[in-house]
């Protein structure tokens, strides 16, 4: 079969070419081999031999499939033989067609690979186009972004502008209309300035005349004084044989001295307040008062024979006794605290008759002026005029600066401040009359008994004595071991101005000669242990009271 199929003139027969003589033949029928028996049905013959039948022929089914696969593989064979019989019959054509025909293919490759190139460089440049395309776009809207934001500034800018011009119109407007001002404001200075120049020349005139009045007004309160003084003074010169004869330290058979005596040793030594003593102040020949930081002022009796009598008590401030006063008059004492406030007792019967609290810090000193007036100095930078019969605040005076004492005479008063300065003050004026500075800062105040200078002492160490009439220094006291114990340092003058006397910080009373400004004396002996912080002189000329910082008081003859 295989040798025919490949000479392709053999035809393969039908399949069932063979079947007929199988079947045909009588000797090879199944059934003619196997007769039916007599008990058995016919069906059932039928069957038996039908599937014998089908056993035996399964062995050439595959045959079958076999031939029918060679016989297509033969068809496709002849279609192939065809086509390969006809390209048989045009490869007759020329060698130089194929070669022509094969040098076109080669150059159709070779422009398809250059074509193939520039199709990948054409892709690579149109995708970098597209990137550069879209950066550029997106520029574009940023571009656009930012020219309307231009655009919104420029409208604004537009706005500000015709704004700005409107106020440069509306500026130069005003500044015509102020220009004109000025011009008639200029106009008007020129006339005030002339009128205030002959305002000056007249306040010259009538302060001239003023400074004639007071000086007539304190000569006539000198003289008023001076004779009140001398009255006194005999009488307390008339009194000094009993009061003070067995105090006397050189003797009874000593010559009688009249004038001030200076003091030359300790006579009595006790302590008074508890604590720091911090001022003292006669209540006549025989009685003193002191007052400290106990917040008590303590009334004493100078005995004969030298004993100190504690008489009353004075209670009521709240806080440190700073200054007392003595009115003779009204037999009345003043004392200024540190709770703020000043307070008026009667000495008689010992009741607080009126309190000054219209101040606004602690009161460093208060004094008696005339007229039923109180004066009184605060830290508070300001001096209050009091009503001493019901305590009302008549008047206030602002001098700028921390009152540390006052002195008053007359309806005037003088004030010493943490500035340095001095102020005389007219109880009528809201400023100043005289003011003169001084070396340190002013602790201490107190007008002679004619009341034309006073002496002050300070914290650079010195006293000094100034005129009232004109306020120049008339003298200064000073010493190399003197010290200002404090701010709250007393001085005093002797009553007919002879001798001038301070506690220093290391518990000496220094006392000066008043014109010559001699150091006299320091009084040491059996006194004070402490820094001195008051002293005060005894109306009669003789006697020194001196009081220091931890409860002594000393009593100098």
């Amino acid at each position: 079969i295989q040798a025919m199929a490949e000479e392709g003139q053999t035809e393969v027969a039908p399949e069932t070419s063979d079947e007929p003589t199988e079947s045909s033949s009588p000797k090879s029928s199944p059934i003619s081999h196997f007769p039916p028996s007599s008990s058995e049905h016919f069906r059932d013959v039928i069957l038996r031999r039908m599937q014998e039948r089908d056993r035996k022929s399964r062995q050439f089914e595959s045959v079958f499939k076999s031939f029918n696969g060679v016989v297509e593989q033969l068809q496709r064979q002849r279609r192939q033989r065809v086509t390969r019989t006809e390209s048989v019959g045009s490869s007759n054509v020329s060698n130089d067609q194929v070669d022509a025909l094969r040098l076109e293919l080669a150059e159709v490759y070779k422009k398809k690979s250059i074509n193939d190139q520039f199709l990948l460089e054409s892709n690579r440049s149109l995708d970098e186009m597209k990137k550069r395309l879209d950066k550029m776009n997106k520029e574009k809207d940023d571009l656009e972004s930012l020219r309307d934001k231009l655009y919104a500034r420029i409208a604004e800018l537009e706005t500000s502008l015709h704004r700005a011009e409107e106020d440069r119109n509306n500026a130069r407007d005003e500044h015509l209309a102020l220009t004109a001002n000025y011009q008639a404001l200029s106009d008007k200075l020129q006339e005030q300035e002339s009128d205030r120049i002959q305002l000056v020349q007249r306040i010259k005139e009538l302060q001239e005349r003023q400074a004639d009045f007071f000086n007539a007004e304190v000569e006539h309160h000198r003289q008023i004084q001076s004779e009140r003084i001398r009255q006194q003074i005999e009488a307390a010169i008339a009194e000094v044989p009993t009061t003070y004869s067995d105090l006397c330290p050189i003797g009874e058979d000593a010559v009688e001295q009249t004038g001030d005596i200076l003091p030359v040793s300790c006579a009595a030594k006790f302590e008074a307040n508890e604590g720091e003593v911090t001022s003292l102040a006669w209540l006549g020949t025989d009685l003193f008062a002191t007052g400290g930081s106990d917040k008590i002022v303590r009334v004493y009796k100078m005995n004969p024979g030298g004993q100190i009598e504690k008489i009353t008590t004075l209670a009521g401030c709240n806080q440190t006794v700073t200054r007392l006063d003595w009115d003779p008059v009204k037999r009345a004492v003043l004392a200024s605290s540190n709770d703020k406030t000043a307070r008026l007792w009667s000495l008689d019967t010992g009741r607080l008759m009126v309190t000054f609290s219209d101040l606004g810090d602690k009161v460093s000193s208060a004094k008696f002026l005339q007229n039923d007036q109180i004066v009184a100095g605060s830290f508070d930078r300001t001096i209050k005029l009091f009503d001493a019969r019901n305590g009302k605040t008549i008047k206030s005076f602002f001098p700028g600066s921390s009152v540390l004492d006052v002195a008053a005479f007359g309806s005037f008063f003088i004030s010493g401040h943490m500035d340095k300065k001095i102020r005389l003050w007219d109880g009528r004026r809201a400023e100043p009359v005289r003011v003169v500075e001084m070396g340190g800062r002013v602790t201490s105040l107190d007008i002679a008994l004619d009341q034309l200078s006073f002496v002050c002492s300070m914290r650079d160490d010195t006293l000094a004595s100034v005129d009232i009439r004109n306020f120049t220094i008339l003298h200064n006291y000073g010493s190399e071991l003197y010290r200002t114990s404090s701010d709250m340092s007393r001085c005093v003058l002797s009553p007919l101005q002879e001798h001038v006397a301070a506690g220093s910080s290391d518990g000496k009373v220094f006392v000066w000669q008043t014109n010559t400004t001699k150091l006299e004396t320091r009084l040491s002996k059996k006194g004070h242990e402490n820094a001195v912080q008051a002293v005060a002189w005894n109306p009669s000329g003789r006697g020194l009271l001196s009081s220091d910082k931890q409860r002594t008081v000393c009593l100098w003859l």
